[in-house]
C-alpha cells in the first residue's frame, strides 16, 4: 500500500528527478576540480564551459526546490487533508533542507580556487551520500582525452534524458490528439445522424402539407 502511495504522490517523481539531476551536478563538479587539478592545456575554455553548464544545472535544480518547497509548506499546514504523516512531513521537509544546503556547498567550493580540489570534493559531495551513490574521486592522472570524454558522456546523458521528455510529450500530444480525433468522428457522425433526421422530418412535412392541400381542394370542390 505504502508503494502504491508513492506511485500516486507527485513528490516523489519530483523527488527522483532531483536526485537524478543532483547526482549530475557532482559529476561535473568532480570533472571540474579534475581539470582543475590536471591543469589542461586548453584549461580556460574548457572550464568556463563546464562551469556554465553546472550552473544551469544548479539553476534547474534550485527551481525544482522551490516548486518542491511550496508543496512542503502545504502538506505541512494541513498534514491530515492529504493523508501525510507527521513523520513523512518532516522527512521532505529535512530531503529540501539538505539537497538546498548542498547545492550551496558545492557552489562555494567552486568558487574558492585556492582550495585544494580533492578537499573541495570530499567536502562539497560527501553530505550527498545519503541521496545518491557516492563516487569516489580518481586520483591517477587522467589525460585531456578521457576528461574531454566524461565532459561529452555527461552531456550525452543530459541530452538523452531531455529527449525521453521530450518523447513522452510527443507521445501524450499524440494520445490527446488520438482521442480528439475519435471525439471529431463521433461528433460528425452525431451531426451527420441528426441532418438525416432533420431531412426526414422535412419530407414528412412537406408530405403532410401536401395532403392538406389535397383535402382542402376536395372540400372546397
Amino acid at each position: 500500500m505504502e508503494d502504491m502511495k508513492e506511485i500516486q504522490d507527485p513528490f516523489f517523481e519530483a523527488k527522483e528527478n532531483v536526485v537524478l539531476k543532483l547526482s549530475d551536478v557532482c559529476r561535473l563538479h568532480d570533472l571540474y576540480l579534475k581539470m582543475q587539478k590536471e591543469r589542461c592545456v586548453e584549461s580556460s575554455m574548457a572550464l568556463a564551459d563546464v562551469m556554465k553548464e553546472f550552473r544551469e544545472m544548479v539553476d534547474d535544480i534550485d527551481n525544482d526546490l522551490v516548486d518542491l518547497e511550496e508543496v512542503v509548506c502545504v502538506v505541512e499546514n494541513q498534514p491530515e487533508k492529504y493523508g501525510i504523516s507527521n513523520e513523512e512531513s518532516l522527512k521532505r521537509r529535512a530531503f529540501v533542507d539538505q539537497v538546498r544546503s548542498n547545492l550551496v556547498q558545492i557552489q562555494k567550493d567552486l568558487e574558492n580556487p585556492s582550495s585544494d580540489p580533492l578537499d573541495l570534493k570530499n567536502k562539497a559531495c560527501s553530505q550527498n551520500s545519503s541521496l545518491l551513490p557516492e563516487k569516489p574521486l580518481r586520483r591517477d592522472s587522467v589525460s585531456n582525452i578521457e576528461l574531454a570524454q566524461e565532459y561529452q558522456s555527461l552531456i550525452m546523458n543530459e541530452q538523452d534524458t531531455q529527449l525521453d521528455y521530450v518523447f513522452g510529450t510527443v507521445q501524450n500530444l499524440r494520445e490527446q490528439a488520438s482521442i480528439m480525433g475519435r471525439e471529431l468522428v463521433e461528433q460528425s457522425e452525431l451531426i451527420e445522424e441528426v441532418d438525416m433526421r432533420i431531412e426526414r422530418t422535412n419530407e414528412k412535412l412537406k408530405r403532410g402539407f401536401k395532403n392538406m392541400k389535397r383535402i382542402v381542394a376536395q372540400n372546397e370542390g
